[in-house]
């Protein structure tokens, strides 16, 4: 794990480091940069993770006080920091830290790709402990993998979805993991998520509309509407290949 903070604090430094936020050359992550005491935090609605690579940060959150030290990270949604503050500057007498960015249509497409069993226990705290432990060092070397991806010389916007669908996976899968689903969606909704991906997974096979979804669920007034939408284009999408594959099998007789 030191051998990944260190390739990415090297690849970071060799950027034009700011004051604060600086691109990185990747969408929806951000470098941070800072060599005053006072830290400033992402401005996002969105939920993100916040990585110290080099130095040790103090956040205030409205539950208390959460420090991070180099390799650490927190979760907006769950710890929101209303500030921040160097803990303990790097040996260039700075601290350099990392944001990931998540749209919240991207972690619900990641439930909606989650095994039910996998869900469930999310949803019910059931994950094994040392299970989560490894979700949580997996977490880091996946977005380090996220910047190796984008180092090769074809840069692939389809190969930094999935990667990126793989960091919200370990998240979702580590001690915060339902925290952040519930930070989305209230308790009911995150298990209405759950229940309408059971209910693809077994009907996708036979001609469904999305509205028998929303009237099986009951999605038209218990889910926001961007959740309705994720919900509703993984719906259509099975149908519509359940619905190839009839056409390809009568075809074929």
């Amino acid at each position: 794990m030191d051998t990944i903070i260190q390739d990415m604090n090297d690849a970071i430094r060799e950027l034009s480091l700011a004051e604060g936020g600086s691109a990185s050359g990747i969408p929806s992550v951000t470098v941070w940069h800072f060599t005053g005491d006072r830290v400033q935090m992402p401005q996002t609605g969105d939920p993100y993770l916040y990585i110290v690579l080099d130095g040790a940060l103090r956040l205030y959150t409205p539950s208390g006080i959460v420090d991070c030290m180099q390799g650490q990270y927190a979760i907006s949604k769950i710890d929101t920091p209303l500030s921040g503050t160097v803990l303990a500057f790097s040996d260039r007498r700075d601290l350099l830290a990392l944001s990931v960015v998540f749209a919240v249509h991207d972690i619900i497409t990641a439930v909606l790709g989650l095994d039910d069993d996998l869900i469930q226990k999310i949803l019910n705290g059931h994950l094994d402990m040392e299970d989560m432990a490894l979700s949580d060092e997996a977490v880091i070397q996946s977005v380090h993998r996220l910047f190796s991806a984008m180092k090769t010389p074809v840069r692939s916007e389809f190969l930094r979805k999935a990667i990126l669908q793989e960091v919200i996976y370990y998240v979702l899968c580590v001690s915060r993991g339902k925290q952040l689903l519930q930070s989305i969606a209230d308790v009911g909704q995150a298990d209405d998520i759950y229940q309408a991906n059971s209910w693809i997974k077994e009907n996708f096979r036979h001609p469904f509309t999305v509205e028998e979804l929303a009237e099986q669920r009951n999605m038209s007034v218990s889910l926001p509407s961007e959740i309705q939408a994720r919900c509703w284009d993984g719906a259509a999408a099975m149908s519509e290949a359940s619905a190839s594959h009839r056409s390809q099998a009568a075809d074929a007789g």
